[in-house]
């Protein structure tokens, strides 16, 4: 949310920005004392200047819509419906209820279809992670392996030239010989 405010905020009080808001969908109580299942919050200064209404917080109490389930669709209230369908949208168990929910509210028939997009582009997502990370790990185990073998390498190379030093092998006969191998 703050991203979407810096990009677009301009100088001054006068903002001409959109609202941002920050849904965030709670299966505990955020607090007791709040008996709605709906919390709104805006930023505010530690003198009480609000942040123009544009910063906005949601909390959504699950624990408080979870009651509803069950209830005859025709009396819950539209944030009823949304929050049901929230809770529920993947229990199979709890499919015909949801259905019937969504099909009373157009915004929750859009959110459904979204709903399985966004499953499918998840799955997706998750496919190319998988591949990509393969291909991390590959590259980095090559890597890691080019590394050993140069070290490995080297460390023969010290072994063999100590002991043709130590056998009265010449340094530039040594130089001539790893000429030669290269």
């Amino acid at each position: 949310m703050a991203r979407l405010l810096n990009v677009n905020t301009k100088k001054g009080s006068e903002w001409n920005t959109k609202k941002g808001y920050q849904i965030s969908v709670l299966d505990f109580e955020f607090l007791e004392k709040d008996k709605d299942a709906l919390s709104w919050y805006t930023m505010k200064s530690e003198n009480g200047d609000q942040l123009a209404n544009r910063m906005n917080v949601i909390f959504f109490d699950l624990i408080k819509i979870h009651k509803k389930f069950g209830q005859p669709v025709e009396k819950l209230s539209k944030l009823e419906k949304w929050g049901l369908f929230l809770a529920y949208a993947d229990d199979e168990r709890k499919a015909d209820y949801i259905n019937e929910i969504s099909q009373s509210e157009e915004g929750l028939m859009n959110a459904k279809t979204s709903l399985n997009t966004v499953s499918q582009d998840e799955i997706i997502w998750a496919q190319q992670n998988s591949i990509y990370k393969a291909r991390m790990d590959y590259n980095s185990n090559m890597a890691a392996n080019r590394r050993e073998g140069i070290a490995e390498g080297k460390a023969i190379m010290i072994e063999e030239f100590k002991k043709l030093l130590a056998s009265g092998v010449s340094a530039d006969k040594i130089i001539e010989k790893l000429s030669e191998n290269s």
